[in-house]
Formats: C-alpha cells, sequence, structure tokens
C-alpha cells in the first residue's frame, strides 16, 4: 500500500498530538477533558480494550496507522526510542487492518525488552 504521508507531516503530526495532550493534561478541570466516550478495541493479542479500563486523570494519544505503511513504521519506531519519555500518557494505535497484520509488525518492531504492553 503507497502512504502519501511525507516525513515532515509524521512530524507536524506528532507534535500537534503532544502539545493536545499537554494542553488536555493541563486543562482537567474542564468536564468535557475528563469523559472519554465509550469505544471497544480488539488488542493485537486477542484481548479487548474499552473507555473504563484507561486511567483515569491521565492524557490519551491516539495514534491511527497502517501497518504496512513504511511512515507509520518510522513513526512507531522513533516513538519506541523515546518511549520512555511518554509515561504520563496512554498511547493507543488503532488500524483498519487485519490482526494479522499489525502481530506481523508488532514482532518485527517491539524487541522484549520494550516496555509496551499488548
Amino acid at each position: 500500500m503507497n502512504c502519501t504521508f511525507s516525513l515532515q507531516g509524521i512530524k507536524l503530526s506528532v507534535l500537534f498530538a503532544l502539545l493536545f495532550s499537554f494542553y488536555t493534561a493541563r486543562s482537567q478541570n474542564n468536564d468535557y477533558t475528563k469523559k472519554i466516550p465509550p469505544f471497544h478495541i480488539q488488542l493485537a493479542n486477542g484481548d479487548s480494550l474499552v473507555a473504563k479500563q484507561l486511567k483515569k486523570n491521565m492524557p490519551v494519544m491516539v495514534v491511527y496507522f497502517d501497518p504496512g505503511c513504511e511512515y507509520c513504521q518510522t513513526f512507531t519506531r522513533n516513538l519506541l526510542e523515546k518511549i520512555r519519555s511518554f509515561n504520563n500518557i496512554q498511547i493507543i494505535y488503532i488500524t483498519y487492518s487485519s490482526i494479522t497484520e499489525v502481530q506481523n509488525l508488532k514482532k518485527t518492531l517491539i524487541s522484549a525488552n520494550t516496555p509496551i504492553s499488548k
């Protein structure tokens, strides 16, 4: 699958996501930042994630990606290199791709030493 994203666009997206996450974290007194609409996501390991399982009062960064996209893979590699900088942010990857594609990418990109779950 061809990706039409540029590296600069990915960097800007990451910057926007970070700024939004930090803004949201700092504006916790607003009711709309405390409520996440209900959702149900199937994880790569077959488990499910629902909104109630997210940690309260902790920012959430949602990354929409395609496991076959080289730019998405580069973004993920760069994020994993700096993953410890995101200890106070819950990161959720979502995709329209199959669980098999996600599992294959996870095996390729995530080492046993990476502090990442499911």
